[in-house]
């Protein structure tokens, strides 16, 4: 299960003191299907005159601490969004959900409040340090503990991501 913690420990930089080089952190990946995300204003309409904000993950930041005792890798990361503001959008307060998912093992999901304020058309979010705890089982290695970054989509916004792409 990925679990949220405070960040803990500076093991590595121990090692590093000691000369022995730290493990390699888990590989992330921002899942090309799930890395925009568009609101359109309510009703039925969906061409561009309908958009109310789109946003898209552009990248992050994180590191990560391994834990022999508990056999587990610590991976504290940031996300960074850009919000502009489409044809339909209004000033005020929204929200987007974002995921970070370790494939076979969990899923955790967040909610991020953004503001347009009036007259400003884009918006970058650089998200707190969010620190995902991923439990190693007997035999694994850090190459089988990818960590998967997306937004949360509705089955329509995930068709339109697959339509844009094709």
């Amino acid at each position: 299960m990925i679990a949220l913690l405070a960040a803990t420990g500076c093991q590595e930089t121990i090692d590093r003191v000691r000369g022995k080089e730290p493990p390699p952190c888990p590989r992330i990946a921002i899942l090309s299907d799930a890395a925009q995300y568009t609101q359109f204003r309510p009703g039925a309409g969906r061409d561009i005159t309908d958009i109310a904000y789109e946003a898209e993950i552009v990248g992050y930041e994180g590191y990560c601490t391994h834990h022999e005792k508990n056999a587990s890798i610590e991976v504290v990361l940031k996300l960074m969004i850009d919000v502009t503001r489409g044809p339909a959008g209004s000033d005020g307060a929204s929200e987007i959900r974002y995921f970070f998912a370790v494939p076979d093992r969990a899923k955790q999901v967040f909610a991020s409040p953004f503001k347009f304020e009036r007259g400003t058309p884009k918006i970058r979010m650089i998200e707190d340090e969010i620190v995902v705890n991923i439990p190693m089982r007997s035999g694994d290695s850090v190459h089988n503990a990818d960590i998967w970054v997306g937004f949360q989509l509705s089955p329509d916004q995930l068709e339109l991501n697959r339509k844009r792409k094709r």
